[in-house]
């Protein structure tokens, strides 16, 4: 059938930028499926910066200032789907990002210095759940919790939420992950961690009407 050639012949690493079938299997099957599901992970730190600039939804009449950019918060050695955008808004003057070290003993983003980082401008805090490289799981259920009880605080003096993020792709399949357990509003996967065609998928708590989220191709 007409779909054979898809299903058997163009799951070789598609979007790898290497070798002709990762650029023909990109073509092919992600940017179609990701157009027509609105699924582009991998660029959700734009979709961030776009939706608190444009609508005004993170700065609004709070900022210090006028103009005021928005804040992320990350660590050091997050995968470059998070870090290269991040450096990309940051050389462009289109946000401010913290990159939090990460500790030297235990290879964990500490979650005090997490908090030391924020600021009344912070609008995302993103760390991923396990290490590409390491294996080290990271303290997100622990960054949610505090993050929860500091937006409280800063409800109270007119400030916006800080929401969290991780990146999951690493830890899905070989561990439990639970997002009411991790307490995140935005969880990416991507299924050729766990055996599956390498699509992602974006899930989000119940936020949409307050922060939406416009995709966008990074």
């Amino acid at each position: 059938s007409s779909s054979e050639p898809g299903q058997d012949d163009r799951w070789k690493a598609p979007g790898h930028h290497l070798h002709f079938w990762g650029h023909r299997g990109l073509q092919q099957k992600v940017w179609p499926r990701l157009k027509s599901n609105n699924l582009v992970i991998h660029s959700m730190v734009r979709c961030f910066h776009e939706q608190q600039t444009l609508k005004g939804n993170m700065v609004d009449q709070h900022s210090p200032e006028e103009g005021t950019r928005p804040h992320f918060i990350t660590c050091t050695v997050e995968h470059d789907s998070i870090r290269l955008p991040l450096e990309h808004l940051v050389e462009n003057q289109m946000a401010e990002v913290t990159f939090v070290p990460v500790s030297k003993v235990n290879g964990q983003a500490e979650v005090e210095d997490i908090l030391a980082a924020v600021r009344p401008t912070t609008c995302l805090v993103t760390i991923m759940l396990a290490n590409n490289e390491t294996g080290v799981i990271m303290p997100v259920s622990e960054i949610s919790r505090r993050i929860k009880a500091l937006n409280q605080i800063r409800a109270a003096s007119g400030l916006p939420r800080v929401l969290v993020h991780t990146d999951a792709a690493q830890a899905l399949g070989k561990r439990r992950v639970d997002v009411e357990d991790l307490g995140v509003d935005f969880l990416t996967i991507v299924g050729h961690k766990f055996y599956g065609p390498r699509i992602g998928a974006l899930y989000v708590r119940g936020v949409g009407k307050l922060t939406p989220l416009y995709p966008m191709l990074f």
